[in-house]
């Protein structure tokens, strides 16, 4: 319980700010999509942790960005293996800032679950300061990392933390060198649900995959993403079906891109057409 408790307190200073679909947002990333598939209106996702860095340092944390926007039901996480903590978006009183997908969340054993305020849904290695540690060491491999969600698939960010004793992290000069590394990605995970989804989140969506280099001729998809936002608030059903078909037409051409990019860029627009502005409340 100590172990737990100590791990809430490292994982709140840094939550903040068909086939497998390969990822290849770094060479070998520390956070890896292992399995990948639709099963009714439901999307699984497996995962699984590499150790990396060198010494005896462990990856003890992994986040997951999770955010989507508040609705007017709380929103709903359950375990389905493992220990899972709290979640602090669906008990947080008044509304959080910041709403999550429906999750059904598997946990390795020795590891624990929790969703915190900024949106984030943190994977942690039981550890104690001057004790066992549950992490993965460089080049060990950890699975058990598992995600149900009925919201579209996206391209989220992760983190995967080494753990350092917050004291060490104070009082020692050398631990704060750089070979301690945050290890950073992008990885296919639970979007937003369908019925929400807007321009603005195709919008982010590009820009992410961009960033992380899985599109090619990412000034086109800029610019489509843009006529589709600008029907969409003018309300007006026939640009806006009309914008969603170009950019659907030049993502069938496009050959070059990450499939990841691709496939979750498709998704979303098929989600799009069902929901014309003039069909929303707002």
């Amino acid at each position: 319980m100590i172990g737990r408790i100590l791990r809430y307190a490292v994982a709140l200073l840094f939550a903040g700010t068909s086939p497998v679909l390969a990822q290849v947002d770094r060479v070998s990333p520390a956070f890896q999509l292992t399995h990948f598939e639709k099963v009714g209106n439901d999307y699984f996702y497996r995962y699984r942790l590499v150790g990396r860095g060198s010494g005896a340092e462990r990856i003890s944390d992994v986040y997951l960005q999770i955010t989507q926007p508040v609705t007017p039901s709380r929103p709903r996480a359950s375990p389905i293996r493992g220990v899972f903590l709290f979640d602090a978006l669906a008990r947080e009183s008044p509304p959080p800032q910041f709403g999550h997908p429906p999750l059904r969340i598997a946990t390795p054993p020795n590891w624990s679950a929790a969703i915190y305020l900024q949106g984030v849904l943190s994977w942690g290695a039981d550890r104690w300061a001057m004790g066992p540690n549950h992490g993965v060491l460089p080049n060990e491999v950890l699975e058990g990392f598992e995600l149900i969600s009925p919201a579209l698939p996206a391209l989220r960010r992760f983190r995967a933390v080494p753990y350092r004793p917050v004291a060490t992290l104070v009082d020692d000069p050398a631990a704060r060198d750089t070979t301690w590394i945050l290890h950073t990605g992008v990885v296919l995970a639970p979007g937003w649900e369908a019925s929400l989804v807007t321009g603005a989140y195709l919008m982010e969506q590009v820009r992410l995959a961009c960033d992380s280099h899985l599109l090619e001729n990412c000034g086109r998809y800029l610019r489509l993403s843009d006529d589709v936002i600008e029907a969409e608030n003018r309300r007006n059903d026939r640009a806006y079906n009309r914008a969603l078909d170009v950019f659907a037409a030049f993502l069938k051409e496009d050959k070059g891109s990450h499939r990841n990019a691709t496939f979750v860029l498709s998704v979303t627009i098929d989600a799009l057409r069902k929901r014309t502005p003039s069909q929303r409340s707002s």
